[in-house]
């Protein structure tokens, strides 16, 4: 689900990788 969750939560997009 989450490739970049490390990367998502540092930029906050709540975006699907």
């Amino acid at each position: 689900m989450y490739t970049r969750s490390t990367a998502d939560k540092l930029t906050g997009v709540n975006q699907k990788w």
